[in-house]
C-alpha cells in the first residue's frame, strides 16, 4: 500500500513538473506572438494572450519584464477625448491638427498638442461627406450635401485655416476630396449617369477657376508627385491621367472581386 502511494505522488508530481514546463514552453511562443501583433497592430490580439498568462490561484507567476513591457504597449488610453458626434476625420500632414465632421453641420479643427478645438468651421450643407488637409496644412477642404440621395446638391469650400475664412466654393455632388501630396493641387468629381467629371484647383492660385477632365472619376488618387490623377470608372476601367496635358495616358480594365 505504501509502495502504492509513494508511486501515485511520484506520478502525480511528475505530472506537475510536466505541466509547468509546458506553461514555460508556451510562455515564450507567446511573447513571441504577441511581439508581432504589436508589430502589426494587432493589440486586442496582444492584450489577450497576454491575459492568458496572468497566473492562477496556486500557479507560479511566469511573468519577466518581457510581459510588463509588451503590457504597457497594448494600454491604448486616449491621449485626450473631445466629444463631437461625427462620421468624418482628415488629420494634416505633419500630424499636428485634426478636423472632424460633426453631423450637426460644424467642422472642428483640433490642435493636438494644445488638444483643444482651436476652430469651428459650417458646412454648406448637413451631411458632411469628405474633409482634406493641404500639403502645408494651410487650407481644409470640406465636401457636404444636403443628403446622401443620387443627385443631392453639394458643394466643395476650401478654408484659410489662418482666418477661417472660405476662399473658394464649387458645386460637386460627391464627397469626395483628395488634395495632392506634393503640391496644393485640389480634386473633386461631380458624376452622374450621363456625364462624369473630375475638377482640379490649384489653391496657390485661389483666383482661377478649377481645369475639368472629363469622363474621369468618380474614385480617384493622385500619383505620389501630384504629376497624374488615377480615376475608376463605374464601367470598370481604371484611367491615367496627364494633369498638364489633361488627356488619359492609358486606361486598364479590371474585375471586381468577390
Amino acid at each position: 500500500i505504501i509502495a502504492g502511494s509513494v508511486g501515485v505522488t511520484w506520478q502525480w508530481r511528475r505530472a506537475e513538473a510536466q505541466a509547468e514546463a509546458n506553461r514555460v514552453q508556451l510562455y515564450a511562443a507567446d511573447m513571441s506572438v504577441v511581439h508581432r501583433a504589436i508589430e502589426d497592430g494587432n493589440l486586442t490580439l496582444a492584450r489577450r494572450i497576454l491575459e492568458n498568462h496572468i497566473p492562477g490561484p496556486g500557479q507560479a507567476d511566469l511573468r519577466g519584464w518581457e510581459w510588463r513591457y509588451f503590457w504597457g504597449q497594448t494600454r491604448q488610453t486616449p491621449l485626450f477625448t473631445i466629444n463631437v458626434k461625427g462620421n468624418q476625420l482628415a488629420a494634416s500632414p505633419d500630424g499636428k491638427m485634426l478636423a472632424v465632421g460633426g453631423t450637426d453641420q460644424q467642422v472642428r479643427v483640433v490642435d493636438i498638442a494644445l488638444r483643444q478645438v482651436v476652430r469651428t468651421l459650417p458646412a454648406a450643407y448637413a451631411e458632411i461627406g469628405g474633409l482634406a488637409f493641404s500639403p502645408d496644412g494651410r487650407f481644409l477642404a470640406i465636401a457636404s450635401r444636403d443628403s446622401y440621395l443620387q443627385g443631392a446638391d453639394g458643394s466643395v469650400a476650401v478654408v484659410d485655416l489662418r482666418d477661417g475664412r472660405t476662399i473658394r466654393q464649387f458645386p460637386s455632388d460627391q464627397p469626395r476630396v483628395r488634395f495632392a501630396s506634393a503640391k496644393p493641387v485640389l480634386a473633386f468629381a461631380k458624376w452622374n449617369t450621363n456625364s462624369n467629371t473630375v475638377f482640379f484647383w490649384d489653391a496657390s492660385a485661389p483666383e482661377r477657376d478649377p481645369v475639368r477632365i472629363e469622363g474621369a472619376g468618380p474614385v480617384f488618387a493622385f500619383s505620389p508627385d501630384g504629376q497624374s490623377l488615377a480615376a475608376g470608372l463605374v464601367n470598370r476601367t481604371l484611367s491615367i491621367w496627364d494633369l498638364a496635358t489633361r488627356q488619359p495616358r492609358h486606361s486598364v480594365e479590371y474585375s471586381e472581386r468577390r
